[in-house]
């Protein structure tokens, strides 16, 4: 299902003259789940699962100024929400997982500067969203702020998945 979602994504991308937006880390994150529920990597999944989670708050924030994206990025993120729920429950939760995440994507943003210009802002690799709470902070301090906000969501995540899958033993 998750591979679906990624070729639905990628199709549409590439019809509308976009392919450069499949860097995002939302549309890289079904690759990634997809790879951790193939071979059975629970960390790489993870990856994924925690990307699309956090790119899912940020893209609902983003949708109340009126950037939808278009109907394939609700499958996107809703949709592969879902599956990294199940898959992380199928594969299960490796610790430290929420600051691996910002790391990785931290490395992400700045691939992404190299490979794509500053007019397509993917992963926010070269500012943030005009109009966003951080706007008109200089780019290292909006953006600081953004990775440790997601630091704190994904351990809030992280955290509260831990708590509601423990065994009754795990817990006492």
């Amino acid at each position: 299902m998750v591979l679906l979602v990624l070729a639905i994504n990628a199709t549409v991308r590439f019809r509308t003259g976009y392919p450069h937006e499949l860097l995002w880390a939302c549309n890289l994150a079904p690759l990634l789940m997809a790879a951790g529920l193939l071979w059975g990597w629970d960390r790489v999944h993870q990856l994924g699962f925690n990307w699309v989670c956090y790119g899912t708050l940020v893209w609902t924030i983003q949708l109340f100024s009126g950037d939808s994206g278009g109907w394939f990025s609700y499958m996107n993120h809703w949709g592969c929400l879902g599956i990294g729920l199940a898959g992380t429950r199928l594969l299960g939760l490796p610790r430290g997982g929420y600051w691996r995440t910002i790391v990785a994507f931290f490395l992400l943003q700045r691939l992404t500067a190299h490979l794509i210009g500053p007019e397509d802002n993917v992963n926010m690799a070269f500012g943030v969203w005009p109009g966003s709470v951080v706007d008109g902070l200089p780019y290292w301090v909006a953006d600081g702020i953004i990775l440790t906000g997601g630091l704190g969501f994904l351990w809030v995540v992280e955290t509260a998945l831990r708590r509601r899958w423990a065994r009754p033993q795990e817990q006492a």
